[in-house]
């Protein structure tokens, strides 16, 4: 009896084991949280660069004479018409030497009719035989001292009012006054920068470029984005690139045309410049996102119809610490899961970061 009562105990105790397993089977594989992001072309990092903008022509303004200013008119920031004036020199001196050559030009315009008047009335002597030719000579030689005296004093004259106007500082062309570099008040040499004025009708924009890419620049057309400003972009064309890397930062100056930029491109304004060939756009991944098996590389891809994801085999480009460049294995719209790469397996289902799970 007992031997029986044991082999319904055993029995009985498989079944339930069986039943548990059934149970164990039926239970459903969690559902993965994942971090994605969605694989779109877009600019490198590389490939844009931060620049300002700056005027193609600035010219620092000056007086072309020594003197104490006593006036200035302007600001930086003011917009200024050509001609407009921008300082004043003190001009009691440069007047003084004006009423000079005056008096200089006046005794020599004298002289020159006393000595026309001598040399007439020697030129009628001699021909009565009472003035000698050589008293006709000398008075000759005088009346053209006189006169080169006349010229002299003439010159002297136009200089010193030319050295008058020079108190006068204008602008060369209309502008904006981007610097000031001398106080009313100050005496000033000749030459000495008053204030800096840039035109308004030619702009760049001026970016610092490392020397490894500067040879990719070569044939291309920029566009450049305001960074503070929401806007169309402005075509940008190289016009110039410094000839030599800074030793501190290994970059190379490089300068572009501005194309009939709006007025919201003001002298300073921070701007990305990129090109504008679609051919340059690369898509990036992050790095967590690549994983390795067998020697080859691969990312999660999301189907997001089923919501599970599959592996796909890319190939890898450019790399820097956070990102790297999918040459192939991925297209644009693709999701791609960026985070805990290395526990999913194909297959599995998932629900996107910051999503509750169904």
């Amino acid at each position: 009896m007992m031997s029986v009562g044991f082999r319904f105990a055993a029995l009985a105790s498989l079944a339930l084991l069986t039943a548990c397993g059934e149970e164990e089977q039926q239970v459903a594989e969690p559902i993965r949280p994942v971090l994605s992001v969605m694989a779109e072309k877009q600019w490198p990092e590389e490939a844009q660069f931060t620049g300002t903008v700056e005027p193609r022509y600035t010219t620092d303004l000056g007086f072309q004479v020594l003197g104490r200013m006593i006036s200035r008119s302007v600001n930086v920031g003011d917009e200024v018409k050509q001609g407009q004036q921008i300082a004043l020199l003190d001009p009691a001196s440069l007047e003084f030497a004006v009423r000079v050559a005056e008096a200089s030009l006046s005794a020599a315009k004298a002289q020159l009719s006393n000595a026309e008047g001598a040399e007439k009335r020697l030129q009628a002597l001699a021909k009565t035989g009472v003035s000698s030719k050589a008293s006709l000579d000398t008075a000759e030689q005088s009346r053209k001292t006189a006169e080169a005296n006349v010229a002299s004093s003439e010159a002297d004259l136009e200089k010193a009012k030319e050295q008058l106007g020079f108190t006068r500082l204008t602008a060369t062309y209309d502008g904006v006054v981007t610097a000031t570099d001398a106080s009313v008040g100050q005496v000033v040499s000749a030459g000495q920068t008053i204030v800096s004025i840039a035109r308004l009708d030619a702009r760049d924009a001026v970016v610092d470029v490392p020397e490894a890419l500067i040879s990719q620049l070569q044939g291309k057309v920029f566009e450049a984005f305001l960074q503070t400003v929401k806007g169309p972009a402005v075509k940008a064309e190289i016009r110039e690139i410094a000839p030599q890397a800074t030793s501190a930062t290994r970059t190379r100056r490089v300068r572009m045309t501005l194309e009939n930029p709006p007025p919201n491109f003001r002298l300073g304004s921070l701007v990305t410049v990129r090109s504008s060939d679609a051919r340059d756009e690369v898509i990036s991944l992050p790095l967590t996102s690549l994983f390795e098996e067998e020697g080859k590389t691969y990312v999660w891809r999301v189907d997001e119809a089923s919501m599970t994801v599959e592996k796909a085999a890319v190939t890898v480009g450019r790399k820097t610490d956070v990102a790297f460049v999918v040459q192939d294995g991925v297209v644009p719209g693709q999701r791609i899961v960026t985070a805990g790469v290395h526990s999913l397996k194909p297959g599995q289902k998932v629900h996107l970061g910051g999503e509750p799970a169904l």
